[in-house]
């Protein structure tokens, strides 16, 4: 049995549903900014655009540039519903308030995430922090949502602040917050996601801290109550906590994921999970089942083309002498993601890519303050390098 790194199980299984494919990023970022300039008038398009933007200049390494998309977004909502005499866009500013939270965790500024996170508490939300001082938000993050139609950004709130606060506290080892954590949100009615999510989360934190059998036991009551949607999430974590003890299991459950396995959508969800659960088969030792999730992997990854996945199965496939390393690295030599190109010594970005991101960050400062035509004219003469069209 191999030892176990707490660190290396983290994160937990369970993962949003609506997770982003991670595309060769100068690929991506061309689409998005051809939408951009063809929608610049439709903020229900250009908002989730910029909320992308900042994704991408975030997977680059460019956090300076990822935060100031966060602030010109913040900014443009203020700026347009001040236009309009309106409120009805303020709410989104929900979403760059979650993603400097994001950001700050990324870069393990456990402080400032720490702040943001507790901001969203359902007994902190009505208060005024720092982010509404630092940017002129004049309402409240409770206010914002209940500004929203449909409570849509009340559910949002709460899956970030319920599950990732909880990946959060598990990840730094804040034992203490996390268990008072856990303990509220479980015996809350927060709906089957968020529940079942911190469920995972307090078997992870008994393994991590040797009490297996509080882990089975949660085991057990799980089966008995977990809809099929997340059986293959739990049975993972079954053998891997029999493993861990050293305890017996039935062979079968193998062969019973295996065909759970064989039933998940090949999307950025379904393949988010089989390579995450192939890191499992990795810790306990089943090299076979790992391999044979490996290349089901790479086989999704490579259809919806997902960088990042794509890079992590194929060097492991490395590692374990199934694939070569020259191809490997001439596969991904001209990655735009800082985390690909630091693990293969590829050095600095190309200055055309760095000269890309300063004028996307400037095209989303232009229309922060609602110059559209600068804007547009940033948009255009970008577009026409990248692919010599609009």
């Amino acid at each position: 049995m191999l030892n176990y790194n707490p660190q290396f199980f983290y994160p937990p299984l369970l993962v949003s549903s609506d997770r982003l494919v991670r595309h060769p990023l100068n690929e991506w970022s061309s689409r998005l900014l051809s939408s951009f300039y063809k929608s610049i008038h439709n903020v229900d398009v250009v908002l989730p655009i910029m909320n992308q933007l900042a994704l991408i200049e975030t997977c680059r390494g460019n956090y300076g540039g990822a935060f100031e998309i966060c602030v010109a977004q913040i900014n443009f909502l203020k700026n347009l519903s001040k236009k309009n005499k309106s409120t009805q866009y303020l709410p989104a500013i929900i979403q760059p308030w979650i993603n400097i939270a994001r950001m700050d965790r990324w870069q393990n500024k456990e402080i400032n995430s720490t702040e943001i996170y507790k901001s969203m508490s359902p007994d902190n939300r009505f208060k005024f922090c720092e982010l509404n001082s630092r940017y002129g938000i004049e309402f409240s993050l409770g206010e914002l949502c209940n500004l929203g139609e449909n409570n849509s950004f009340v559910a949002v709130v709460n899956n970030v602040y319920w599950t990732e606060y909880a990946r959060f506290l598990l990840r730094s080892n804040s034992h203490n917050l996390l268990q008072k954590h856990l303990q509220s949100g479980i015996s809350s009615n927060y709906g089957a996601f968020i529940k079942i999510s911190l469920i995972e989360v307090l078997i992870l934190y008994q393994v991590k801290i040797d009490n297996f059998d509080s882990a089975l036991k949660l085991l057990i009551n799980i089966f008995g109550n977990c809809s099929e949607k997340y059986l293959l999430h739990f049975k993972v974590l079954e053998l891997f906590v029999s493993e861990k003890s050293g305890r017996d299991y039935d062979k079968g459950v193998i062969d019973e994921i295996m065909l759970y396995v064989s039933l998940v959508e090949r999307d950025s969800y379904g393949l988010n999970l089989i390579s995450e659960i192939s890191r499992v088969f990795k810790i306990i030792g089943l090299k076979d089942v790992e391999i044979e999730l490996l290349s089901i992997s790479k086989e999704i990854a490579e259809e919806i083309n997902d960088e990042i996945i794509l890079f992590y199965v194929m060097e492991r496939l490395v590692e374990i002498g199934l694939c070569n390393y020259e191809l490997f690295v001439s596969k991904f030599e001209k990655s735009s993601y800082s985390v690909i190109r630091k693990k293969l010594k590829l050095g600095n970005l190309p200055l055309i890519e760095v000269n890309r991101s300063i004028r996307i960050v400037d095209a989303v400062n232009y229309l922060a303050v609602l110059d559209y035509e600068n804007c547009l004219n940033v948009l255009h003469e970008e577009n026409i390098e990248m692919s010599g069209t609009i």
